[in-house]
């Protein structure tokens, strides 16, 4: 006699486990994707809405259309126009609560993907360590270069540090879900005899 039906029992535990792993996945997924859209939704308004709007340059009581004015308002760098300009500074400020623009040698606006602030008491604020992709500048920016800009919004902070929450809590369930599918199983077919005796199941115990 055997005990093979044990088979039946753990496959179908086994199914019921991936049934239930990839409910809590899909749940957590969908709120993931809601948060985003939601936030995701909210810059690009933002940032459609002050690219549309006039940044005006103003020397003593007369208004210029300079090389900034052009920049501010038409076209940032050369990789971007006003709005994918604002609209990342728009969402930088939406995730790390800053952010800071420089200007290259050749004119260009560019935003900062890293930086270090650097405070003082009595002097001039610095910006080092400045990151534009994947290029660092090894020169220092002083306050008064830049445009350092933040933000901070007390009821919008929770839905940002949710948002976060929920991606490590999916990261966590899908590889704890592949974990689970990739164990190795296996099912022993023994008698029923041996599986009463105390020599039976010492054997049974050291074979698994």
């Amino acid at each position: 006699m055997t005990i093979g039906w044990l088979d039946n029992v753990f496959n179908r535990n086994k199914e019921l486990d991936y049934m239930y792993d990839e409910d809590i996945v899909s749940e957590t997924s969908n709120r993931v994707y809601m948060k985003r859209l939601a936030v995701e939704t909210c810059v690009s308004f933002l940032g459609r809405t002050i690219s549309q709007s006039e940044f005006r340059v103003k020397n003593g009581d007369e208004f210029l259309k300079d090389e900034l004015y052009y920049r501010l308002n038409v076209r940032p760098n050369k990789n971007m126009t006003a709005s994918t300009f604002w609209e990342k500074i728009i969402r930088k400020l939406i995730y790390d609560n800053e952010s800071l623009v420089i200007q290259s040698d050749d004119g260009d606006l560019l935003i900062a993907d890293y930086f270090q602030h650097n405070e003082f008491a009595v002097f001039e604020d610095t910006f080092t360590n400045v990151v534009v992709k994947d290029y660092e500048f090894k020169r220092s920016f002083k306050q008064s270069e830049v445009i350092h800009l933040k933000y901070r919004n007390d009821k919008l902070s929770p839905l940002i540090d949710g948002l976060f929450t929920d991606y490590g809590d999916l990261f966590g369930r899908i590889l704890s879900s592949q974990k689970r599918k990739n164990q190795i199983r296996g099912v022993v077919d023994i008698e029923a005899q041996m599986a009463k005796t105390e020599e039976g199941r010492g054997k049974l115990q050291k074979f698994v």
